[in-house]
């Protein structure tokens, strides 16, 4: 039986508005990314400093036994995109997480 993952967000914005964003997973050791989903549905916040909570199921597989990162960005209209958390994480048995 596989293995599942499940990332558990709460979001807040000090403005209001609709911010498309992705998840990212990357192996410390390598600083390659071995996961890469879109947020759905998009982040939206009606007023300010609203605060939102989330589940994403990460469906990955983790070449070996290590160190990861989790990270969760907005898209920016102009410019880069915005890191809005990261939150590294151990794994104790590669595998897959589906």
């Amino acid at each position: 039986m596989a293995s599942r993952l499940w990332l558990f967000l709460v979001l807040s914005s000090h403005r209001s508005g609709t911010y498309p964003g992705y998840i990212r997973v990357l192996d410390d050791r390598t600083d390659k990314a071995i996961f890469f989903a879109h947020l759905a549905p998009h982040a939206r916040f009606e007023d300010n400093d609203q605060t939102l909570a989330a589940a994403a199921r990460l469906r990955c597989s983790f070449p070996q036994a290590g160190r990861y990162t989790v990270q969760v960005w907005f898209y920016q209209a102009q410019g880069s995109d915005v890191l809005k958390g990261e939150m590294p994480f151990a794994v104790a048995k590669e595998g897959d997480y589906s």
